[in-house]
Protein backbone atom coordinates (compact mmCIF):
# COMPACT_ATOMS: atom_id res chain seq x y z
CA UNK A 1 0.00 0.00 0.00
CA UNK A 2 1.33 3.42 -0.95
CA UNK A 3 0.41 6.42 1.18
CA UNK A 4 0.75 9.86 -0.38
CA UNK A 5 2.51 11.21 2.71
CA UNK A 6 5.52 8.98 1.97
CA UNK A 7 4.99 5.60 3.62
CA UNK A 8 4.79 2.24 1.86
CA UNK A 9 3.24 -0.66 3.76
CA UNK A 10 3.28 -4.39 3.02
CA UNK A 11 0.71 -6.94 4.08
CA UNK A 12 0.36 -10.69 3.55
CA UNK A 13 -1.47 -11.63 0.35
CA UNK A 14 -4.24 -13.32 2.28
CA UNK A 15 -4.44 -10.53 4.86
CA UNK A 16 -7.09 -7.87 5.33
CA UNK A 17 -4.56 -5.08 5.93
CA UNK A 18 -4.62 -5.31 9.72
CA UNK A 19 -1.09 -6.81 9.76
CA UNK A 20 0.44 -4.10 7.56
CA UNK A 21 4.10 -3.38 8.26
CA UNK A 22 6.19 -0.44 7.12
CA UNK A 23 8.33 -1.31 4.09
CA UNK A 24 9.70 2.13 3.23
CA UNK A 25 9.33 5.58 4.73
CA UNK A 26 10.39 8.61 2.67
CA UNK A 27 8.67 11.29 4.74
CA UNK A 28 12.11 12.85 5.32
CA UNK A 29 12.30 13.50 1.56
CA UNK A 30 9.26 15.78 1.86
CA UNK A 31 6.84 14.31 -0.67
CA UNK A 32 4.33 16.97 -1.64
CA UNK A 33 1.20 15.18 -0.45
CA UNK A 34 -1.47 17.40 -1.93
CA UNK A 35 -4.72 16.16 -3.37
CA UNK A 36 -3.07 14.52 -6.39
CA UNK A 37 0.62 14.64 -5.45
CA UNK A 38 3.01 13.03 -2.98
CA UNK A 39 4.30 9.47 -3.09
CA UNK A 40 2.46 8.06 -6.09
CA UNK A 41 3.76 4.66 -7.03
CA UNK A 42 6.19 1.82 -6.38
CA UNK A 43 7.33 -0.90 -8.78
CA UNK A 44 9.28 -3.96 -7.75
CA UNK A 45 11.86 -5.18 -10.21
CA UNK A 46 10.76 -8.48 -11.82
CA UNK A 47 13.83 -10.09 -10.18
CA UNK A 48 13.23 -8.46 -6.78
CA UNK A 49 13.71 -11.80 -5.00
CA UNK A 50 17.33 -11.86 -6.16
CA UNK A 51 18.35 -8.23 -6.82
CA UNK A 52 16.20 -6.52 -4.11
CA UNK A 53 15.51 -3.46 -6.29
CA UNK A 54 12.40 -1.34 -6.34
CA UNK A 55 11.54 2.03 -7.85
CA UNK A 56 9.45 4.84 -6.43
CA UNK A 57 7.88 7.91 -7.99
CA UNK A 58 6.99 10.98 -5.97
CA UNK A 59 6.52 14.75 -6.15
CA UNK A 60 8.82 16.65 -3.81
CA UNK A 61 7.66 19.57 -1.69
CA UNK A 62 10.16 22.40 -2.13
CA UNK A 63 8.82 24.93 0.35
CA UNK A 64 8.77 27.47 -2.45
CA UNK A 65 5.68 29.45 -3.31
CA UNK A 66 6.57 29.06 -6.98
CA UNK A 67 4.10 26.91 -8.88
CA UNK A 68 6.57 24.18 -9.71
CA UNK A 69 6.64 20.69 -8.20
CA UNK A 70 9.76 18.60 -8.90
CA UNK A 71 9.00 14.98 -9.77
CA UNK A 72 11.48 12.26 -8.77
CA UNK A 73 11.98 8.71 -9.98
CA UNK A 74 14.41 6.81 -7.74
CA UNK A 75 15.85 3.33 -7.31
CA UNK A 76 16.10 1.64 -3.92
CA UNK A 77 18.04 -1.49 -3.01
CA UNK A 78 17.32 -3.48 0.11
CA UNK A 79 19.54 -6.01 1.88
CA UNK A 80 18.82 -9.66 1.18
CA UNK A 81 18.26 -10.39 4.86
CA UNK A 82 15.28 -8.09 5.39
CA UNK A 83 12.47 -6.48 3.45
CA UNK A 84 11.78 -3.65 5.86
CA UNK A 85 13.65 -0.77 7.30
CA UNK A 86 17.30 -1.03 6.31
CA UNK A 87 18.14 0.51 2.98
CA UNK A 88 21.55 -0.25 1.55
CA UNK A 89 21.43 1.96 -1.52
CA UNK A 90 19.25 4.62 -2.99
CA UNK A 91 19.64 7.01 -5.87
CA UNK A 92 17.41 9.53 -7.58
CA UNK A 93 18.14 8.97 -11.23
CA UNK A 94 15.53 11.08 -12.94
CA UNK A 95 14.04 14.47 -12.08
CA UNK A 96 11.44 16.49 -13.98
CA UNK A 97 11.27 20.23 -13.32
CA UNK A 98 8.42 22.15 -14.90
CA UNK A 99 7.33 25.67 -14.15
CA UNK A 100 3.71 26.70 -13.62
CA UNK A 101 2.43 23.14 -13.81
CA UNK A 102 0.75 21.06 -11.16
CA UNK A 103 1.44 17.34 -11.81
CA UNK A 104 -1.42 14.98 -11.07
CA UNK A 105 -1.00 11.28 -10.53
CA UNK A 106 1.49 8.83 -11.98
CA UNK A 107 2.32 5.14 -12.23
CA UNK A 108 5.32 2.80 -12.26
CA UNK A 109 5.15 -0.81 -13.40
CA UNK A 110 7.00 -3.49 -15.32
CA UNK A 111 5.43 -4.96 -18.44
CA UNK A 112 5.18 -8.66 -19.18
CA UNK A 113 8.26 -8.24 -21.37
CA UNK A 114 10.24 -6.95 -18.35
CA UNK A 115 10.46 -3.38 -19.63
CA UNK A 116 10.05 -0.60 -17.09
CA UNK A 117 7.03 1.66 -17.67
CA UNK A 118 6.69 5.13 -16.16
CA UNK A 119 3.59 7.24 -16.67
CA UNK A 120 4.17 10.70 -15.21
CA UNK A 121 0.47 11.54 -15.08
CA UNK A 122 -1.31 14.60 -16.37
CA UNK A 123 -0.45 18.20 -15.67
CA UNK A 124 -2.67 21.12 -14.91
CA UNK A 125 -1.63 24.58 -16.04
CA UNK A 126 -1.18 26.76 -12.97
CA UNK A 127 -0.12 29.97 -14.65
CA UNK A 128 -2.00 33.15 -15.42
CA UNK A 129 -5.04 32.85 -17.63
Amino acid sequence: MVEQEGIILVTPKSGDGSQAAEFLNITNRNPNSGTKNGLLSIAFHPDFQSNHLCYIYYHKRTGSVALSVPQCLSEWKFPATTRTGWIRHRSAFFWIFRTLCQPQGGLLTFGRDGYFIWASGTEEWAGPV
